[in-house]
């Protein structure tokens, strides 16, 4: 409508105010959920044999997917907000399987391969088995469609940039590379598949009632799982146990995709800039509406690796990497003239890949004290770049991680022992130092490997740390947390307090 064209003679009244008032609103609420809606991809464990994560620290329900109706065609991923009513199946997803439950009263539409392998284990691993009735089965989208439109629908999906991997290994029968499948893409009349093509109709209004992200599992998982049980609270109840049970599965579950993931991260970092921008141009409408970021391409796995030295570095996120990556790369690839590090000096490998290919290289890492860690974990959850609307206090989320909308992926607050402990509980490197003594730690690290140019420089420079005022700072917040707080943080990170020494205070 042209607002101008409304102005009539008789001016504007108090009814037009109001109507342009209301419409403003709506398309603020729009550019700042974009803004804020950005998602980040996951970071690798960095370990062979990842050790399972069950939280035990979680006293408090994980709320139930929203409920609240919003606009006709409105899609958000990670919350049921959408209302299919007579919009009917994308073509698309016409030739699709569905798997479908008439017990259970749901309809999930995979969007890959990959996505439809990780659910429907995950499905069946929770709502199946024991006395719980189990009748999942495949059947034709389009044939469900009409039958079952009453019942729950949803679907996952995944980075563009892992989708566009799966999509070329499913095709892939002539030996073309990934990069000149993605050049190929652009040829006249060469069609391709997006996966918001799988879940929008032609007028983009969503064929399903929720979508969540693969990456998300770990808090999405919970929301599907407890709107299944909801709408067939007759067969099941809901109770505190179970949706801790739900929560422990789906983390797990996040956890047990990684290495399916991993693939897909090492082929985008082959991609030179020209055609990472290519991938992003191409898959451009599965970004901007499902929300994930064009810069997943510059994931850094998180094992660094020196084949001229002899060394593994595995990060242990918000434990001194960033520290570590800055004395690399200044020490090794930005002196002497250097303008960068060759791969045999730097090279970035999924850890278990770079443990089994370089078996006899010095592996070391650092830890540090829990609580700090947590603090520092939530500290960069709530940043304005990556928090949600939802943002709960330190204390709060000490006792429900889940509660926390971030986009900030949460193997970032996991225990520090899933990435240095095997399956068996044997430690996965050679030397494990502590932020609270690094100086003399890392001393011991660089005369271990034995270059004079990481050497030189440490003792000339130092280690690389944060703001000292910031960590006094979060030393004191957290002397003044409540003891119950305390003791949830201890039973989520229990496995680093007793390997690696440290106490509760």
């Amino acid at each position: 409508m042209n607002y101008r064209a409304t102005k009539k003679r008789t001016g504007f009244t108090r009814h037009h105010f109001v109507f342009v008032a209301i419409v403003l609103f709506s398309l603020s609420s729009i550019l700042i959920q974009h803004t804020l809606g950005p998602h980040k991809r996951p970071d690798d464990l960095g370990k062979p044999g990842l050790t399972p994560f069950v939280s035990r620290s979680s006293n408090s329900s994980l709320p139930l997917a929203s409920a609240v109706e919003l606009a006709p065609c409105h899609l958000d991923v990670g919350r049921e907000s959408t209302r299919r009513g007579e919009r009917g199946m994308p073509d698309e997803a016409a030739g699709e399987e569905c798997v479908v439950s008439d017990n259970w009263r749901f309809v999930f539409m995979p969007t890959s391969s990959f996505t439809s392998d990780v659910v429907k284990s995950f499905l069946y691993a929770n709502l199946c088995g024991g006395n719980r009735p189990c009748d999942m089965k495949a059947t034709s989208c389009k044939q469900i469609w009409p039958e079952k439109r009453n019942f729950f629908f949803f679907s996952f999906v995944s980075s563009p940039f892992h989708f566009s991997h799966v999509s070329w290994n499913s095709s892939n029968t002539d030996g073309t590379s990934f990069a000149e499948w993605l050049q190929g893409l652009q040829r006249p009349g060469v069609r391709y598949l997006l996966q918001t093509s799988l879940i929008l109709n032609k007028t983009s209004c969503a064929s399903v009632d929720f979508v969540g992200r693969i990456e998300d599992m770990e808090t999405h998982g919970p929301r599907v799982l407890q709107r299944i049980r909801s709408s067939a609270s007759n067969i099941y109840s809901l109770t505190e146990v179970l949706m801790e049970r739900d929560r422990n599965a789906s983390r797990n579950a996040s956890i047990a995709m990684i290495p399916g993931l991993i693939p897909a991260r090492l082929a985008t970092r082959k991609l030179d800039g020209r055609q990472q921008q290519l991938l992003a141009q191409l898959y451009s409408r599965d970004f901007e509406l499902l929300g994930y970021e064009k810069e997943d391409a510059k994931y850094v796995d998180r094992c660094v690796i020196s084949p001229r030295y002899r060394f593994i570095y595995v990060h242990v996120l918000k434990s001194g990497g960033t520290s570590w990556h800055e004395l690399f790369r200044e020490a090794l690839c930005f002196r002497n003239g250097k303008k960068g590090c060759p791969k045999e000096e730097i090279t970035y490998l999924a850890c278990g890949k770079a443990f089994a290919r370089f078996p006899d290289f010095f592996r070391f890492s650092l830890v540090r004290e829990p609580m700090g860690r947590a603090m520092s974990a939530y500290l960069m959850a709530i940043l304005p770049r990556f928090r949600g609307k939802h943002i709960v206090s330190f204390e709060r989320w000490a006792k429900n991680q889940s509660e926390l909308e971030t986009t900030v992926f949460k193997m970032h607050w996991i225990p520090q022992y899933n990435f240095l402990f095997s399956n068996r509980g044997c430690p996965v490197v050679d030397f494990l130092g502590k932020l609270e003594n690094v100086e003399e730690d890392v001393r011991y690290i660089l005369y271990r490997i034995g270059e004079p140019q990481l050497i030189s420089y440490f003792e000339a420079f130092g280690f690389p740390t944060t703001n000292k005022a910031r960590t006094a700072s979060t030393e004191e917040k957290l002397r003044k947390l409540p003891w119950d707080v305390k003791e949830a943080i201890y039973k989520q990170y229990e496995n680093d307090f007793t390997a690696f020494g440290y106490k509760l205070n």
